[in-house]
């Protein structure tokens, strides 16, 4: 069934449509959302500890433990939001992290959109904006203070990460044969 969640239920879509050309089931290519999302986690997990430790072993060594743990493996094989959720948490601290380290414009663009296209696959997300407001929160008080524009076009942005919402709006307007909400504007 969707989720409900936008992102999630569009990268669906579009991987279901492969099973017409591929020779794999539909659920197999929704589960890859899962498998794909957590290998990226454990990938960015891994850059994320190099760039704290700055010790190539200790980074590999936590990877592969955190790789091989039971929950992860679980919700890497299973086609929900969770592991996508995982991603996005791990790929937040990681660009905060970067963007404190870089001070880059671009970087602080692209965590914003991020940002905003993290709260389109679940909102447990919120639970680490605490985090990444307090890795750049030195930042982007300079940015507030010299940069307004700066600001101004990180949170456009981040509007644009909210983008996959408007599934739901298009979804209800083509009224389908089960319409939960009856999603047709903004207010409804």
């Amino acid at each position: 069934h969707p989720p409900g969640y936008p992102l999630f239920t569009i990268l669906g879509f579009i991987l279901t449509r492969l099973s017409y050309i591929l020779p794999f089931t539909p659920a197999f290519l929704v589960s890859l959302i899962s498998v794909l999302s957590t290998s990226l986690a454990i990938i960015i997990y891994f850059r994320l500890a190099l760039k704290l430790t700055k010790s190539l072993l200790i980074s590999f060594i936590c990877s592969l433990i955190t790789a091989t743990i039971y929950i992860i493996w679980l919700l890497a094989v299973i086609p929900e939001v969770f592991a996508l959720n995982s991603f996005f948490a791990l790929l937040l601290l990681y660009l905060s992290l970067l963007y404190t380290k870089s001070k880059s414009t671009t970087l602080l663009y692209i965590l914003a959109f991020f940002i905003g296209l993290s709260l389109t696959n679940h909102f447990t997300i919120i639970s680490i904006f605490p985090s990444v407001f307090l890795i750049i929160f030195p930042q982007l008080k300079r940015v507030l203070q010299s940069e307004k524009r700066v600001l101004f076009t990180a949170l456009f942005i981040g509007f644009m990460g909210l983008l996959p919402y408007l599934y739901v709006v298009i979804s209800s307007l083509l009224k389908p044969a089960v319409d939960w909400a009856h999603i047709t504007s903004v207010q409804s």
